[in-house]
């Protein structure tokens, strides 16, 4: 029976087998296929994610010129050229050829836009070429470019009108349509710049479909066209072998087309291994059933090929998940992990298996599978087994294995993108060379502040701060140094407040201070106070000691406005009126603009008694002749000792000229330097020589001349030991009556020197006709040569000015070996500064004196 049914079921096992095998080859190939088609599917897509990704990353480095427009009322051309630099504009957008500002120009105002813009671009174009808005014709209104980064290799674009241009006319439309900035990118750069390693078996291409959407009066710029085609003609694919996804960018639908080489996926090795092979394994088992086969083997041998079959596709599955980049984990129902690929044990460092058996809420703020299954992709927060905490975007849906629920989750990390959307906020709010909050900040944080002073019943202090003659920094020394200073500024002033107020720039060299909350006026004068002390200290930069000041005006709420706009405003003027008042001060605004502070009226009263009760003395700092070193006379600097400490002569001097009490107070100081110069005199036999101020007020005021004989009267000082130093403002306000004055001084025997020269009015013409035995260096031409990198052409130009003119000449400011030898070497006659002696009380330079009278005796 089994040599009869031998040859029928042989043949049965052949057509089988070769059946089988058929369809093994068959499935295989389409499994193969399947694969490649969703790697490709997944490719094709992650290509056109990049794509439209890196376009809305040049989108955004757009706007964040637009943002910097709006962040201040006038943006510089340094301005702009630093934000370009900031956003490392040449590495990270390679596309970007230029970024170009234009401003429209009506026709009338053409010629005088032209000559202005070709003034600052003086330096910045190339010689004998001058900025003109091109091309040439009449049009209104023109826009031309005036700011263009990178300036170097793109200065033919400085002028161009871009409403000559259909293209940029359109784009300009558009751009003013919408609210946005507008911006012409060569597709090509971008798209290699976004698909940089596209291999040679996949072509790549982008086709511009047409506008998502325009308004009626808009048109689009051209028909469909291709704007990329990595391999044009190299094999057409079919509709199996390409890809394409719809991409809006800019307004436009764009079409990205991912193509693949053909590919016989039936001659691939594992289908054709499959074919070979199971035909073979028939017709063996079709010899063998024919002579010695039973049914029996040949079901083992079927059986155990579709058993590697399907250990191969397992194997396959698990790599695919294993080498993903993202992490891939399963839950069951009750959200405990059953597996977690490679990636998922990196990111919540776990390796070896230790998430296995966890529950997902020891990894995830949101982990209970209900929260989480089929609701999309979302954003939440994970933790690792050190406990770091990052965002990650999930996304989880339920299935079903062997009749129980089970949850599959995708887990990303998104930390690298907050950080990159946290330094975009922070660029928008913060000023780009200080760090300080910008206007815009500034603004929502005083509109906060005043509504919860409007609800709570409070009271908040607004103060603006602007430095005092701050332009000479950039004009003499450069904007780079301004830079440094201003950055230094800050930081000073971030450190006069309370972590609470903020310091914000608002442009240029002006700044403001927001007082939240106060309890009095009091409260915002000690900051406005503490502000100009912590200004006084010198700022060194390379060489340069640099004394910045600055003019606070303070605008208290409610009293001077209940609007962010109004409280503004009135500290601005508030400002001005402190510096019309002598600048390095503050002033309260008040109903007329003009009402000083409760503390400057406190100090008026005050200053009015400090005479009658002996609050106010005089400090000496001594004066060396360049040629002896010895110590010739001393500077009279008055002091006024208040409630235990000592009041800044910056704020009661000019409080003092403004009231009048500096001429009484002024012949208080002659009367005490003569008496205390004389007394030294006859006590350690010093031909001492004692300089007393004199005010602008004392000399307008009159009677200056009685009062300087009465104190030599009474205190028996030779005139000559008395000299008298005056300003060059003081003299200029009336020529005439001040050279009548300085006349009948000389005729005392006093000697008249001029104080800070140089600074001031400075003219020859009032030297050769004064009767002026002396001049003074400022300071400030000193504090330029304190090292040897300083430049002393000044200081030598000033001392043979007074030689020339035979009149004695004082170098004030020394404070460093450098300074000194450079005056004595150039035939200065007198110097003072702290390296020789600071200012003094008596006492001490009493001992100063005993001890310069006992080193002459040893001599």
């Amino acid at each position: 029976m089994f040599t009869k049914a031998a040859q029928p079921m042989a043949w049965l096992v052949l057509v089988l087998g070769l059946a089988f095998t058929l369809w093994g080859w068959r499935d295989a190939a389409l499994r193969l296929q399947e694969q490649a088609d969703a790697s490709f599917d997944d490719y094709a897509a992650r290509v056109s994610n990049r794509i439209g990704e890196r376009f809305e990353q040049y989108l955004d480095f757009l706007l964040t010129f637009q943002s910097l427009f709006h962040s201040s009322e006038h943006v510089t051309r340094e301005e702009f050229r630093r934000h370009f630099d900031a956003l490392q504009s040449r590495s990270r957008y390679r596309a970007v050829l230029a970024v170009q500002y234009s401003q429209l120009v009506e026709e009338r105002e053409r010629e005088a836009f032209e000559r202005r813009v070709d003034g600052e671009l003086h330096g910045l174009l190339p010689a004998g070429v001058h900025y003109r808005i091109y091309p040439a014709g009449g049009r209104a209104p023109y826009l031309p470019v005036i700011y263009n980064e990178p300036m170097r290799g793109n200065e033919v674009a400085m002028g161009f009108d871009s409403l000559a241009s259909p293209l940029h006319k359109r784009t300009v439309e558009m751009a003013r349509y919408v609210g946005q900035v507008s911006g012409v990118f060569r597709a090509v750069n971008v798209i290699e710049d976004a698909i940089p390693d596209l291999p040679p078996t996949m072509r790549l291409r982008v086709e511009d479909v047409g506008p998502t959407g325009l308004p009626g009066n808009l048109q689009p710029f051209s028909r469909p066209e291709l704007f990329y085609d990595s391999q044009e003609g190299v094999f057409q694919p079919d509709g199996a072998d390409l890809r394409q996804h719809g991409v809006s960018l800019a307004g436009r639908l764009w079409v990205v087309q991912v193509a693949r080489s053909p590919v016989s996926w039936l001659t691939q090795p594992l289908p054709l291994s499959i074919l070979v092979g199971g035909t073979l394994v028939t017709l063996f088992a079709f010899g063998v059933l024919l002579g010695f086969a039973n049914r029996y083997q040949h079901a083992m041998r079927i059986a155990h090929q579709l058993d590697v079959q399907a250990r191969q596709s397992a194997r396959r599955l698990a790599a695919v998940i294993e080498s993903s980049a993202d992490a891939i984990v399963t839950l069951d129902a009750e959200g405990v992990v059953r597996s977690a690929n490679a990636a998922a044990q990196r990111m919540f460092g776990a390796p070896d298996g230790r998430m296995i058996g966890r529950s997902m809420r020891d990894f995830l703020d949101d982990g209970a599978p209900a929260q989480l299954a089929g609701r999309g992709l979302r954003e939440t927060i994970a933790t690792t087994m050190s406990g770091a905490r990052f965002p990650v975007q999930v996304a989880f849906n339920e299935m079903s294995m062997e009749g129980e629920r089970h949850y599959v989750g995708i887990v990303r990390d998104i930390s690298q993108w907050h950080e990159a959307q946290q330094r975009i906020h922070h660029m928008a709010h913060h000023d780009a060379l200080t760090g300080l909050p910008n206007r815009v900040l500034l603004e929502d944080r005083l509109r906060q502040a005043v509504e919860r002073a409007k609800r709570e019943k409070g009271r908040l202090a607004v103060l603006f701060v602007d430095l005092d003659r701050f332009k000479n920094i950039n004009d003499s020394l450069g904007h780079h140094v301004g830079d440094r200073v201003l950055c230094e500024v800050a930081r000073r002033l971030s450190g006069a407040v309370r972590s609470s107020d903020t310091v914000a720039r608002m442009g240029g060299d002006e700044f403001v201070v927001l007082l939240p909350q106060i309890a009095a006026l009091e409260d915002a004068e000690l900051v406005a106070h503490k502000i100009l002390h912590v200004l006084e200290a010198p700022i060194d930069d390379g060489g340069h000691e640099l004394r910045v000041t600055a003019s606070v005006g303070v605008a208290p709420y409610p009293e001077c406005g209940e609007d962010p706009a109004t409280l503004m405003r009135h500290a601005d003027s508030a400002m001005y009126h402190a510096k019309e008042a002598g600048r390095s001060t503050y002033r309260v605004y008040g109903p007329d603009g003009r009402a000083p502070s409760v503390r400057r009226l406190r100090l008026e009263a005050e200053l009015h008694r400090a005479l009658e009760r002996d609050e106010l003395l005089l400090h000496f700092q001594p004066q060396f002749d360049c040629a002896s070193d010895r110590l010739v006379g001393a500077e009279a600097l008055l002091r006024w000792h208040r409630e235990g400490e000592l009041v800044s002569p910056a704020e009661f001097i000019p409080l003092a000229e403004e009231t009048g009490l500096i001429v009484p107070i002024g012949a208080w100081v002659l009367r005490r330097a003569c008496t205390r110069t004389q007394a030294w005199r006859r006590t350690h036999g010093v031909p001492l020589r004692v300089a007393v101020n004199i005010s602008p007020r004392q000399l307008e005021a009159g009677g200056l001349v009685e009062a300087v004989a009465s104190a030599l009267q009474a205190s028996g000082l030779p005139p000559e030991a008395l000299e008298l130093e005056l300003t060059e403002s003081a003299l200029v306000r009336d020529p005439q009556a001040a050279a009548r004055t300085l006349g009948e001084l000389r005729s005392l025997g006093v000697s008249l020197a001029i104080d800070d020269f140089g600074v001031g009015y400075s003219s020859f013409a009032y030297l050769r006709e004064l009767p002026v035995h002396k001049i003074k260096i400022d300071r400030s031409f000193m504090a330029a040569v304190r090292t040897a990198q300083g430049d002393p052409r000044l200081v030598r130009a000033l001392i043979a000015i007074a030689h020339s003119l035979e009149m004695g000449i004082v170098g004030e400011g020394v404070e460093t070996p450098h300074q000194l030898q450079l005056l004595k070497a150039n035939g200065c006659d007198i110097a003072q500064g702290y390296l020789l002696g600071a200012p003094m009380d008596e006492t001490v330079f009493a001992r100063l004196l005993e001890g310069a009278r006992q080193m002459a005796a040893a001599e």
